[in-house]
């Protein structure tokens, strides 16, 4: 965390969150080993966890973002190769390549084999988002957030013009307890989150320049 007379910055990692609720808000292997069976013993989840953990090293923590990156890239490939539109597709399900490379070749039921994983990795995908839901979905009450964000907000609001959240945590503390602050804040909170848009939503990067109007961004010449 950074402080200067204008602005601060606050990055909330999971410790920030599991402050407030050990039990709402497990740490990353805490999550793990609160998977129901269904995903843990899943033969695909075991599968994309263990070429995890070779990509970044079996000393390293998987994090369940690492599984849920993985799905996702399985899941295009297959669907790639499936789809009619793909080049991949037409080179592999419709034979194309043995011919081209003038190789006997007999892809046989490899069209069902990838059309049951793509339809497999989905339901698996699926059934993990929900349980990250069910995990971190637990919105916390101006209570459990009295002694923690609460005090630390109120403290900052008084000392700084402009305060900067950032967090890659899956769960609501902190829009909870700005939205708690924001009831009791004498003169009202502005509060920016940088979407715009309805249905095409972008990120206006001008409200960080606003809050630090002198910084300019580099020229490149």
């Amino acid at each position: 965390m950074s402080i200067n007379k204008l602005k601060t910055v606050v990055f909330a990692g999971a410790g920030a969150s599991k402050a407030v609720s050990s039990d709402s808000f497990p740490t990353t292997i805490e999550f793990f080993t609160r998977l129901p069976p269904e995903i843990a013993r899943n033969m695909i989840f075991q599968q994309i966890v263990g070429f995890a953990k070779q990509q970044l090293g079996n000393d390293q923590q998987i994090d369940i973002e690492h599984v849920l990156l993985h799905l996702g890239e399985l899941k295009k490939s297959l669907n790639d190769l499936t789809g009619n539109q793909h080049i991949s597709s037409q080179f592999l399900l419709g034979n194309m390549l043995p011919i081209a490379l003038s190789m006997p070749g007999n892809f046989g039921n490899l069209r069902d084999v990838l059309t049951r994983g793509s339809s497999a990795v989905t339901k698996l995908e699926d059934k993990i988002n929900a349980q990250v839901y069910e995990l971190y979905g637990y919105e916390p009450t101006g209570s459990d957030l009295q002694e923690n964000w609460l005090s630390l907000l109120s403290i900052l609001t008084k000392e700084n013009q402009y305060i900067e959240l950032f967090t890659t945590n899956y769960d609501l503390v902190i829009e909870c307890a700005v939205d708690e602050l924001s009831k009791t804040y004498l003169g009202g909170l502005r509060i920016e989150d940088g979407w715009r848009g309805n249905q095409q939503k972008y990120l206006d990067v001008d409200v960080w320049r606003m809050s630090c109007p002198h910084i300019t961004e580099p020229q490149i010449s």
